[in-house]
């Protein structure tokens, strides 16, 4: 089981009409929850651990759950309010407004973790806003710290300006995390705002350093590349017709830790072991995975017969 912590919310979509104001379409979303999403679909077993609130977004948030069948078994609830995260990407990149002070999933309180997880769990996932907003964030450190001996730690970075603006603590969370982890991905976006003085490959083999087994650089059209202690190799992204990237890094997530755990190298201490291949074929299914979700509007990642399809 591969279980994503972090933040669920709800995405309302800004639709241009013509002479009759803006429209919204809703999605339910979150970086992690995605990730759990993406797993699920991809046909493995998936949780998500989070805080989801009593009101009327967060039932339908928690009926999502279950419906793609993640794992509810490490949720907690609240009476605050769900985040609200408004999009435009009516221009192809995205914009983000978010609503979501004192909210559910920033709520997280160390009384809300579990106090054991089951023994298939063989990764803990995080990422994007819930590594830098409190009390989420220290209680996830604390959670980080107690299961990094016992199972595989990864991190999306995922900055998000717009919830937390504040580079440095940004880059707090990342270097207080980075000990800790097996697995960081981070877009060239992300490690320019952060480390505007260094170039990805400084930062990636900075990250190794530190004691990463993998690092992971992604850049769009322009592919990804993968950071190991002994070697490097870049895995070009799949051609697509481009609708919007929301979700996209997600889908790429959920691919590249679905496909490392079907090579048999995702648990603690087989990753150390896996190859540079194994990493080239885990990033290529995550990008094929990357391209599908491109091609329609929103976070609506791709189930595992799309992908086996495209892959054909």
């Amino acid at each position: 089981m591969i279980i994503s912590c972090g933040e669920a919310l709800l995405d309302f979509f800004r639709i241009k009409g013509e002479g009759e104001g803006n429209l919204f379409k809703t999605v339910i979303g979150g970086s992690p929850l995605n990730v759990a999403v993406g797993v699920s679909r991809l046909g493995h077993s998936s949780a998500f651990l989070g805080k989801i609130s009593r009101d009327m977004f967060g039932e339908e948030i928690t009926a999502f759950i279950k419906k793609e069948n993640i794992s509810s078994r490490y949720l907690a609830s609240t009476d605050l309010p769900t985040t609200l995260s408004f999009v435009d990407d009516t221009g192809g990149s995205p914009q983000y407004a978010f609503f979501g002070e004192g909210a559910a999933d920033r709520s997280i309180l160390p009384a809300d973790l579990p106090h054991d997880l089951e023994a298939d769990v063989k990764c803990l996932h995080f990422g994007s806003y819930s590594i830098v907003v409190s009390p989420t964030c220290e209680s996830f450190y604390d959670l980080i710290c107690r299961e990094a001996a016992l199972r595989t730690m990864s991190l999306d970075v995922n900055v998000r300006l717009t919830v937390v603006p504040e580079l440095d603590r940004w880059r707090f969370a990342v270097n207080q995390l980075l000990p800790y982890l097996d697995l960081i991905k981070a877009s060239t976006e992300d490690v320019g705002l952060l480390y505007p003085d260094s170039s990805p490959d400084q930062v990636a083999r900075g990250w190794l350093e530190k004691g990463v087994i993998a690092a992971l650089i992604t850049d769009g059209a322009n592919g990804s590349r993968v950071y190991l202690d002994s070697d490097t190799a870049h895995v070009a992204a799949v051609a697509t017709s481009m609708v919007d990237t929301v979700g996209a890094g997600d889908t790429f997530q959920s691919g590249l830790l679905t496909k490392l755990d079907e090579l048999g190298v995702l648990e603690k201490q087989k990753l150390k072991h896996a190859t540079l291949e194994d990493f080239k074929s885990a990033m290529h299914f995550g990008a094929v995975a990357a391209a599908i979700t491109c091609s329609r509007q929103g976070a609506d990642l791709p189930f595992r017969s799309e992908v086996d399809a495209l892959i054909a």
